[in-house]
């Protein structure tokens, strides 16, 4: 009789040992909202960190060139090409090629794996520098790039065909007519130096057929270029109204810190490209139109911004931040460049000097 009793008293009160069908998937529902209004919040937080983590990037880069110009006098060449010894490409590029990136490294606590590049006196491309080069640098990565952790493969003519080291002598050792050695691979930058609005490097065939350093100099609107020698007086804009550094991301192109392989051909790598590949200069560098190359190639006079959506290519800048990128200008600052910011504007920011008169800034309406 006490057992009846107390099953009848357990029914009365309501007792159970778990949860109903119902209720469980109420909960998991519950849980499952919170996560989708959660989320969103995380990947911003966290997107918010990295884009402060590629601000950072570009302070340590702007100190670093200022550094360097307070000790040299000037600030670093694009890249430099004075090895008269070696072949030189269809763009007038030789040796030894080091860029920006190189020169910079022991005013920003790289002065070892500065040491053990430069060491012989070596080109960028000799096999004496082939493990130094890959070298991944943090402050050359944003952190927003999917591909940060992995090198940068060098390619030729032909499109995900990389080039090879080939045997070094006094002469040539960036010609890919006698392979020897791997595949050629740089630790990856997502930093670019600003050309200006022209592509000065399509001036710089040799002399004999008209180009060379004077010619790229003549064109180039920018703090640099190749074997440029910039000093903070030159900037006659004023170093807080000119863009040093923009931003390059893996999504755009390969793009690396050491400096140019002179026969190295610079793939774009976004869907819907207008121009498939672009010269070895933009290894390091980056323009904003009008160019008379690309006015040829396309026809139109145009000026590409960041994370451009209609004229896409390699020598451009990209992010993978949303709404711009982040650029470092003379004066060291750090600002965020708005993709939707006006052409002209943008391109006026690149240049040390205003806009230079030629057709196709008149064309654009730049003048």
């Amino acid at each position: 009789m006490k057992m009846g009793s107390n099953e009848n008293q357990k029914s009365k009160f309501g007792f159970r040992t778990g949860f109903t069908l119902v209720e469980l998937l109420v909960v998991i529902a519950i849980i499952g909202m919170l996560i989708g209004l959660l989320l969103p919040a995380v990947q911003a937080a966290r997107e918010a960190a990295r884009r402060m983590q590629c601000t950072n990037n570009l302070k340590q880069i702007g100190i670093a060139l200022h550094n360097y110009h307070d000790t040299v006098g000037q600030f670093p060449p694009g890249y430099l090409v004075n090895e008269v010894k070696s072949p030189q490409t269809d763009y007038g590029d030789t040796g030894p090629g080091w860029g920006w990136g190189t020169l910079i490294l022991p005013f920003s606590e790289q002065a070892a794996l500065s040491n053990s590049l430069m060491c012989n006196h070596c080109p960028v491309y000799h096999t004496c520098n082939a493990e130094a080069v890959k070298t991944m640098v943090p402050f050359y990565i944003c952190p927003s790039d999917p591909k940060r952790t992995e090198l940068s493969e060098l390619e030729g003519d032909t499109e995900n065909i990389p080039l090879q080291y080939a045997a070094d002598t006094e002469h040539t050792s960036h010609s890919v007519a006698s392979v020897i050695g791997s595949e050629v691979k740089f630790g990856r930058s997502c930093y670019t130096a600003c050309n200006g609005t022209d592509e000065s490097w399509s001036y710089g065939g040799s002399l004999a057929t008209g180009g060379g350093d004077a010619l790229i100099a003549k064109n180039a609107d920018g703090a640099f270029y190749r074997n440029s020698k910039n000093s903070a007086a030159s900037i006659l804009d004023g170093l807080s109204n000119t863009l040093f550094i923009g931003e390059c991301a893996s999504a755009l192109g390969n793009k690396v810190w050491a400096g140019v392989w002179p026969n190295a051909t610079v793939w774009c790598k976004r869907p819907g490209r207008v121009v498939p590949s672009e010269a070895a200069a933009t290894l390091v560098l980056f323009h904003t139109g009008p160019s008379f190359a690309e006015y040829s190639n396309l026809s139109q006079i145009i000026i590409h911004g960041p994370n451009d959506p209609v004229y896409i290519m390699a020598c451009g800048t990209f992010a993978l931040h949303a709404g711009g990128m982040n650029a470092a200008f003379g004066d060291g600052s750090v600002r965020f460049i708005s993709e939707t910011m006006n052409q002209k504007e943008y391109a006026n920011l690149c240049t040390i000097a205003g806009v230079k008169s030629d057709w196709a800034k008149n064309e654009a309406g730049l003048d």
